[in-house]
């Protein structure tokens, strides 16, 4: 795809735009000698790009120029020429406001002016913008693109200023996932991106299996190491239930009742020694516990007075409060003991 030349119908505000083959270089410099406060950006040298992707059939968000400033542009009708890969040519025509109203006429002869022709004489008109994008891909045909249409790869032609970050991974797919631009990409540079597509598909599904795998082990409680080990004793288990069919078929009990007796002397001897067991320690608690319920946490006021009356020292009445309070402090502290130990007794 080449362009050939941009154009609009209000020539006077938006000159008309050839393009050469080779390099073109857009250029800004201020030349008003009054205007000391302006320099060469902010000029409009990236909005070409943008009024280049408008007639290459973009689709408007809320946020675009034209939106943002329709006042301003409402009035305008851009064309676009462009060559395809066999030298044929081709004009879009779409005016800023309208949804049914891009045109599109293919010819033969380049650098064709075709703002003055009557819109019936067009090859297509009164499109909307999908079936717009339908004959424009049909007509410039770029097989390398394939499956997507040419809209997917323009973004790494008509590049923005944070586009220039990495050259392939642009700032619009920073946000997405890997197999929605690098399969292109391949396809762009001579790969071949279904190969790629192929394997982003085969890790998305190895992975949604490792995610049902943990689900499952989640579910079950087991980890993946103990299948060899569960599946050795469903094994065993299914050899024994066959011994025992078998058996059973013959009217042959003789191995099941021996069976039966060890397991019944081996688990009632095993059970005679844990409830022995057991039964020593109970009964070595509930003495303790008897034990600790005779033992009385005893103090008297009333005793140290006396202590104090024999010794012919003064007993404060600070004092003889403090030990009261002491007193009643440790029968409370008993009676919440005694009942504990009741408790831990019954």
């Amino acid at each position: 795809m080449k362009l050939r030349s941009l154009y609009s119908n209000k020539p006077a505000i938006f000159p008309d735009i050839p393009f050469t083959d080779g390099l073109n270089v857009v250029f800004a410099k201020v030349r008003d000698p009054r205007a000391d406060g302006k320099h060469s950006h902010n000029l409009g040298k990236t909005f070409l790009i943008t009024v280049i992707d408008f007639c290459l059939l973009a689709e408007l968000d809320r946020d675009h120029a034209f939106k943002v400033n329709s006042p301003r542009f409402d009035e305008f009708v851009f064309f676009l020429e462009l060559l395809n890969h066999r030298g044929e040519a081709v004009t879009i025509r779409r005016p800023v406001v309208g949804r049914q109203s891009i045109a599109l006429h293919f010819h033969q002869r380049a650098r064709t002016d075709l703002r003055h022709l009557d819109l019936a004489d067009w090859s297509a008109h009164s499109l909307g913008i999908e079936a717009a994008q339908a004959k424009l891909d049909s007509f410039l045909s770029i097989a390398h693109v394939k499956p997507a249409n040419y809209r997917k790869l323009l973004r790494f032609f008509l590049r923005r200023q944070a586009d220039y970050n990495d050259p392939f991974e642009l700032s619009s797919y920073a946000k997405g996932k890997d197999r929605d631009w690098k399969p292109d990409v391949a396809n762009l540079i001579g790969l071949d991106g279904e190969i790629i597509r192929n394997k982003y598909l085969a890790e998305e599904h190895r992975n949604s299996l490792v995610k049902e795998y943990q689900q499952l082990e989640a579910t079950t409680g087991q980890k993946g190491e103990r299948y060899d080990e569960i599946k050795g004793e469903i094994e065993i288990r299914e050899a024994g239930l066959l011994r025992g069919q078998r058996e059973i078929n013959a009217f042959s009990f003789r191995a099941v009742e021996e069976a039966l007796s060890d397991d019944l002397v081996a688990n009632v001897e095993t059970r005679i020694s844990d409830l022995n067991q057991r039964r020593y320690k109970l009964d070595f608690q509930i003495a303790e516990v008897r034990r600790s319920l005779e033992t009385k946490l005893a103090f008297s006021p009333e005793a140290m007075e006396v202590v104090f009356e024999e010794a012919q020292i003064h007993f404060p009445e600070s004092l003889k409060k403090s030990y009261q309070d002491l007193a009643e402090f440790n029968r409370r502290l008993s009676s919440g003991r005694e009942q504990r130990l009741r408790g831990t007794l019954e």
